[in-house]
């Protein structure tokens, strides 16, 4: 069994903490280094896309599997196979599926 770690963030300004697996946490931090955001903007981002019947862990953990399936098909398109930052177009990544719009 996964243990849980809960960290504090800021949604909209408004404090409030999040508890993942700790094998979530270093790719979630992993996609907020790529694409040169705070954890809070990302959660700040996935949290103005839920509907009300998805929890914000389960939207972090969908928007973590859409952030890298986009990474991974995206170099499939790349010649020399890097990985560039999705960058503006994370906010589209929010839509996917579980629940969210």
């Amino acid at each position: 069994m996964s243990e849980y770690i809960r960290k504090s963030i800021f949604i909209d300004s408004r404090r409030t903490s999040i508890s993942l697996e700790s094998s979530i946490w270093p790719a979630l931090e992993e996609i907020c280094e790529r694409e040169n955001v705070t954890l809070s903007q990302i959660c700040t981002l996935i949290d103005a896309e839920l509907t009300s019947d998805v929890s914000r862990t389960s939207a972090v953990r969908a928007f973590i599997v859409n952030y890298f399936r986009t990474m991974t098909n995206n170099s499939k398109l790349l010649k020399n196979g890097s990985l560039k930052p999705i960058g503006k177009n994370i906010k589209l990544l929010a839509h996917g599926p579980i629940g969210l719009k």
